[in-house]
Order: structure tokens, then sequence, then C-alpha cells
């Protein structure tokens, strides 16, 4: 059977496509054949001349959470500005510091959420 590996960005919902292994079966090998080489294999190699096309087989889904943004979300997310100050009214007397510290708050806030979102998907993938 063959297995197909994706990774799942929790933050985003996004799924990414890892890899492929291909099973004995679709490579049209015996079932218990052993995968290691008959003979030293120098790379760069000539490909072989006749490598059989992988026939149709029943292929299991692998997925690896990840308690992130997927790297296109987070290339977005950087480059959209944090947080656009609004024009301070005339009875406001916030401070510079205390605006770049609510900022960080709010980072420390999201962080500290998706670390909960990713230990509940974990228990419930695990019981």
């Amino acid at each position: 059977m063959c297995v197909e590996t994706w990774r799942k960005y929790q933050q985003c919902g996004h799924k990414i496509r890892m890899s492929k292994y291909t099973c004995n079966d679709a490579l049209g090998r015996a079932r218990n054949a052993d995968n290691t080489l008959t003979r030293t294999k120098f790379l760069p190699d000539r490909p072989s001349k006749q490598s059989p096309p992988p026939k149709p087989c029943a292929t299991r889904t692998a997925i690896s959470p990840y308690a992130e943004y997927c790297p296109d979300c987070e290339k977005a997310r950087k480059a959209r500005p944090a947080h656009v100050p609004q024009s301070p009214s005339a009875g406001s007397t916030q401070s510079q510091g205390q605006q770049s510290s609510g900022s960080q708050s709010t980072r420390a806030v999201d962080r500290v959420r998706s670390s909960l979102l990713f230990l509940e998907q974990q228990r419930k993938t695990s019981g």
C-alpha cells in the first residue's frame, strides 16, 4: 500500500503534499521484495532505460500537523502591516512605548492560542 505524506498547518488550515512512498505492488515487484540495492550505485548515475510506470494502488494518507501558518500565509502576514495606529484623539495621551508593548502582548496571546489549539488537536488525534 502506498503512503502519501501531507503537512497540515493548524493556523490557516492549508495542506501541502510532502512526498509519496510507492509500494512494491505499484512498482510491479513481489510483495516481499527487499528494497536494498543489489550493487553499489554511484550518483549521479544514468537513469534506467526501462522503468515501469506505477500501477494503480490503494493509497493511505499520513498527515503531520504543524501549529503554525503555511509558508504562503506567513509571507502574506509579514507583508501586511502588523498594526495600523489610529490618529490620536485630543484626549488620548498614550506614549509610543505603550503602543509597542501592546502589539507584543497581542503576539504573545496569538502564540498561546496557537499552542493551545495544537495541544487540543493532538489530544483529539491520540485519544
